[in-house]
Order: structure tokens, then C-alpha cells, then sequence
């Protein structure tokens, strides 16, 4: 695959939410690292597939459908026109709230996002103004350095995600 297109509440490309796994794979074209439902540390995490070295992740619900899909920066992902990992992380915001709402996830402000009516959640590592803060303060010219590449990566988004409906919800 040399592009992939965002297909809010649907999936990307002809990776559907709601597929089996076989189906995944097929729309893939490729066999995945598998990592089968497990639970550590007292937390659940879904089965998984893998795909591109982890650049496209599928999660599967318990009954072995793709309730989450996720591409990583390393994919050129695309929606209306727009590389969604070249442009920046503001504008990315600013042409998908053309499509739906805009929340700040409160766990995460400054680094994650969801459009609820889109199903498309958007992550990356840290918060700009946080940085932005920290560099100010800072005197010392080698954590200076390592903060100014903690922001230019800041300033794009790492991870843009499709989920199915309710898959945020707590059980």
C-alpha cells in the first residue's frame, strides 16, 4: 500500500471497522505480528494485529472484530487532500473540525484528541506549550537541545486512529 486514506467511522483504506481478522489481513495484503488478547498488570489489552513494523495497528473486540484502527506517522495517511503526518498538528485540527467536533481529552491536554461524531482520535507525545514552558525556563543548553526536539516532533501528530462506536465507553 503506498498511500492509505482516513475513512471516518469506517476505517483506513479497505480496512473496515467490524472486520474479522481474515478480512484485515486480506485488505493488508500481508501476514501481521499477531499479539493475542492478554491481561498484565491488571489491565486487559485486546488482541492485536501489526502491520508495516507497527505503523498500522488493529485492535479486535471479543468477538474478533477491528473496534480500533491506527496508523502511525510513518504511513502516508490521507483525508480530503490533507497528509494528516505532514501537516501540522493545528491545522490537522482546524480541517477535520470541518467535519466534526473537536474534545481535548482531558487525561491527555495538548497531546490527545477525539471527534466523538468522526470516531477518529488523534495522539502525540506532548504538549507544545508544555515544552514551550520548559524551554523558557531552562538554563542548561543540552536539556535545551533534547526540548527542542521534543517540540518539533510535538509539532505534528504520531497516531490518527478510527474506533467503533462506543469504544471509548467504560464497560
Amino acid at each position: 500500500m503506498d498511500r492509505f486514506l482516513l475513512r471516518p467511522r469506517s476505517g483506513i483504506n479497505e480496512i473496515r471497522l467490524g472486520d474479522p481478522p481474515e478480512a484485515v489481513r486480506a485488505a493488508v495484503g500481508q501476514a501481521p505480528e499477531h499479539w493475542p488478547a492478554r491481561q498484565q498488570f491488571g489491565i486487559d489489552f485486546p488482541a492485536r494485529d501489526l502491520f508495516f513494523d507497527g505503523a498500522l495497528v488493529v485492535h479486535y473486540d471479543e468477538h474478533q472484530r477491528a473496534e480500533w484502527i491506527a496508523a502511525g506517522d510513518g504511513l502516508p495517511l490521507r483525508h480530503e487532500g490533507l497528509d494528516l503526518f505532514q501537516a501540522a498538528a493545528d491545522t490537522v485540527l482546524v480541517h477535520l473540525m470541518q467535519f466534526g467536533t473537536l474534545e481535548e481529552d482531558d487525561q491527555e491536554p495538548g497531546r490527545a484528541y477525539v471527534f466523538p461524531s468522526l470516531q477518529l482520535s488523534l495522539w502525540r507525545p506532548d504538549d507544545p506549550r508544555v515544552l514551550q514552558e520548559e524551554l523558557a525556563a531552562s538554563g542548561n543548553e543540552k536539556e535545551r537541545r533534547a526540548l527542542r526536539q521534543a517540540l518539533a516532533r510535538a509539532t505534528f501528530f504520531q497516531q490518527i486512529a478510527v474506533f467503533s462506536e462506543g469504544y471509548w465507553d467504560t464497560p
